[in-house]
């Protein structure tokens, strides 16, 4: 959810790790177009991101909703799809300052929340990231987490120790 600059680096990234990954992308923005076009940058052949016109739509597509949104968005986009959002899907969030424990008050108690802090390297798969899990596990969680290992270095982190890290 969002197509800015980061998501841009992280679809990027995916994408050159592995073409065939286009084909699993789904990607929506705020009206302003950059999801077809960051779709139309990335497609190779067949392999070619999905772009929807509204944040549910994508989260009904989906099985991993990484959220790309300014901090002062998630809120707002949280409460938008938190209906459609369910213990199957694994929320990843890469919006800078946003505690797991916000987004975790948004959503049902048993989906399971990360929290990423992404560099731009990872559009060239030589990112760090530092994560950390939230309050529900899922055997899902290993599998998104060898999908953002696609990008760069994975450390995790106590959230607390996220602050320090960025800096």
């Amino acid at each position: 959810i969002g197509s800015g600059n980061m998501a841009a680096a992280m679809v990027r990234g995916w994408v050159a790790a592995d073409a065939s990954a286009a084909a699993r992308i789904h990607l929506t923005d705020r009206g302003s177009g950059r999801a077809s076009e960051l779709a139309a940058s990335v497609a190779s052949g067949e392999h070619r991101p999905h772009v929807h016109a509204t944040n549910l739509e994508l989260v009904a597509a989906s099985d991993v909703i990484v959220l790309c949104v300014k901090p002062i968005d998630i809120e707002d986009v949280l409460r938008e799809i938190s209906a459609g959002v369910e213990p199957r899907h694994v929320l990843a969030s890469v919006a800078a300052g946003v505690q797991m424990a916000t987004m975790e008050n948004l959503l049902d108690e048993r989906v399971p929340v990360l929290r990423f802090m992404p560099n731009v390297p990872v559009e060239v798969n030589a990112g760090t990231l530092v994560y950390a899990r939230g309050r529900a596990a899922s055997e899902l969680v290993d599998a998104v987490l060898a999908q953002f290992e696609a990008l760069g270095t994975i450390v995790e982190l106590q959230e607390r120790l996220f602050d320090a890290a960025t800096a």
